[in-house]
């Protein structure tokens, strides 16, 4: 009976320690209408300066330094399709997918676990569930802000061709949708295409780069 109690307090403790993890890496853009301030998009934001730290001792590495450039254009068109929650960058999204594993690998030891068998098969696990979880995480970032695209995209159509047919060009158009949709995704898309038009990008250019991080 003991044995099996422990069995079942190893997973019920495991499992919450997942799910700690998870909320923290939970990102939400969460306005308080009372008090009229914003808070923090992710407790994520907290570890900013641990993962900065783990970026600057890899990148002294030269065989890391070159994994990092491998990665990093793939993550960096990851990262815009989700919006880049909490403001991550590529190397800190690659740092976390480091760290997490580092973590979770420490957790039997805190639980007092000793059996090597046991430790082993949680240590597997933590493996596992640290390099994935964060790939997981922003995925389904990316697929919520898309579904927020998707439901807000006929009404900023229907503004951008009234006012196209009212007379204004393009970009006068954009800028008037974005003062009136309400904030979200897809302003912000729209806002970042202006910009980089202002920059000297083609629209046809910016405006393809927008299609891609929202597909």
């Amino acid at each position: 009976m003991s044995e099996i109690m422990m069995k079942y307090f190893i997973i019920v403790g495991f499992g919450l320690s997942i799910f700690l993890i998870i909320a923290c890496l939970i990102p939400a853009s969460i306005f308080d209408k009372k008090k009229k301030t914003k808070r923090p998009a992710s407790i994520l934001a907290n570890f900013r300066p641990l993962l900065m730290w783990i970026v600057e001792q890899e990148e002294k590495s030269l065989l890391l330094k070159q994994q990092y450039a491998r990665l990093i254009p793939q993550t960096n068109k990851n990262l815009d399709k989700a919006g880049t929650p909490s403001n991550l960058t590529a190397k800190e999204f690659i740092a976390l997918k480091q760290l997490l594993p580092a973590v979770l690998m420490v957790l039997p030891w805190f639980m007092g676990i000793k059996t090597p068998s046991t430790v082993f098969i949680l240590t597997l696990f933590a493996i596992g569930f640290g390099i994935f979880l964060p790939e997981l995480w922003l995925k389904d970032i990316t697929t919520m802000r898309h579904k927020k695209i998707n439901r807000t995209l006929p009404d900023v159509l229907d503004i951008l061709t009234f006012r196209v047919e009212a007379g204004f060009d393009f970009i006068a158009a954009v800028r008037q949708m974005i003062k009136k949709i309400k904030p979200g995704p897809i302003v912000e898309e729209f806002y970042r295409t202006l910009k980089e038009i202002e920059l000297g990008v083609s629209r046809r250019e910016a405006l393809q780069s927008m299609a891609k991080r929202v597909d």
